[in-house]
């Protein structure tokens, strides 16, 4: 019995969690990792990159959003990936 009631808590919590996952796109602009978001509004497209990324690399951000609430800017872990690196 505590086996399905632990299962079914981690399955709940997994689904509430992906619940509150935010996949941005994009690029960044400049070597002091200023960025631009493609997906979202136009006003509210900036983002800042780590120095790890260099001018014109496409990148994926996730952002898991606290699932206790609903605001939409409260992360509790945010991570980057390349997509494409600009290789000129």
């Amino acid at each position: 019995m505590k086996r399905i009631i632990i299962t079914t808590l981690l399955i709940f919590t997994a689904l509430w969690t992906m619940y509150r996952t935010d996949i941005d796109f994009g690029r960044v602009l400049n070597e002091d990792g200023d960025g631009k978001l493609y997906n979202g509004e136009a006003y509210y497209n900036y983002i800042a990159y780590p120095d790890r990324y260099h001018t014109n690399d496409i990148i994926m951000t996730v952002c898991f959003l606290n699932p206790l609430n609903n605001e939409c800017d409260d992360i509790i872990y945010r991570t980057d990936c390349r997509i494409f690196k600009d290789i000129v």
